[in-house]
């Protein structure tokens, strides 16, 4: 019971503690990391179950320009056990100009040790060459505390062990082809709001290296999911995202915002 307990104070108290700093500083986002933790909480459909988002703006004339981007979510629920899986890709160009081309994939298992407390397991791999990402791997292993399990709100926190190993591209840089090994603690807080047709998240995360946690990685995500049918809906979400070490030549901050149509299945 005393391990039990332990544990318990040990998630709750990292991810609250990266949160308040967050909340403090929220200029401070940027981080090669993907939020695959909104509206998990509340899908509990057993089985399976995804989604998929599609977009594409293409122009002409005065201004030359493609961009297509989309995602896909795959999850598997049976009793105490959870398997879901995210994919994402965007690919751009403006007069014949490359200007986005990323990747991401991310698989997590989730297992319910108790009714508040889980354990997760995840693996993920991605590439963006405008950071000069050439490919970037990480997994880890943690606890999830469900704080507040409500009809209207849910709130959790999490702490895990992550490695990550990072190759950056090549180019007029000091830093080319350079090959980074890091421990990392990953933490975050997730917060839903909402039942039914109207669901809002709001998600930080914080990986700072273990070694030196003056070299962090910040995500603070917002997402609202607004249900049209049983089979669509329209989500809208807000990104701020920051490394503190970014490699040379790539800005810190990112800020996205972006509205798409889900396909749910």
């Amino acid at each position: 019971m005393t391990r039990l307990a332990f544990a318990f104070a040990f998630v709750a108290v990292t991810a609250a503690a990266f949160l308040v700093v967050s909340l403090l500083a929220p200029s401070l986002a940027r981080a090669q990391i993907v939020n695959v933790q909104p509206l998990l909480d509340k899908q509990a459909r057993q089985g399976f179950s995804g989604s998929v988002e599609a977009s594409a703006d293409w122009r002409s004339g005065n201004t030359n320009l493609t961009l297509l981007g989309g995602d896909g979510i795959a999850q598997w629920r049976r009793q105490r056990h959870l398997v879901f899986v995210t994919l994402h890709g965007e690919l751009g160009t403006k007069s014949g100009v490359e200007l986005v081309s990323k990747d991401l994939e991310h698989l997590r298992y989730r297992v319910r040790l108790i009714r508040a407390l889980a354990a997760e397991a995840f693996v993920q791999h991605d590439a963006d060459a405008f950071r000069r990402r050439a490919v970037r791997a990480l997994g880890g292993v943690g606890l999830r505390l469900r704080v507040v399990d409500g009809k209207w709100v849910t709130f959790a926190v999490a702490a895990a062990y992550m490695f990550e190993y990072e190759r950056l591209a090549g180019g007029m840089f000091s830093d080319a082809h350079r090959e980074i090994i890091a421990n990392r603690l990953s933490t975050y807080a997730v917060i839903t709001v909402g039942q039914g047709r109207i669901v809002l998240a709001h998600t930080v995360y914080a990986q700072p290296r273990l070694d030196d946690f003056s070299d962090v990685r910040w995500l603070h995500d917002s997402t609202l999911a607004l249900t049209v049918t049983r089979y669509l809906s329209v989500r809208f979400s807000a990104t701020l995202t920051l490394d503190t070490r970014p490699p040379e030549g790539v800005q810190p901050l990112d800020t996205a915002l972006k509205s798409a149509l889900a396909l749910t299945f």
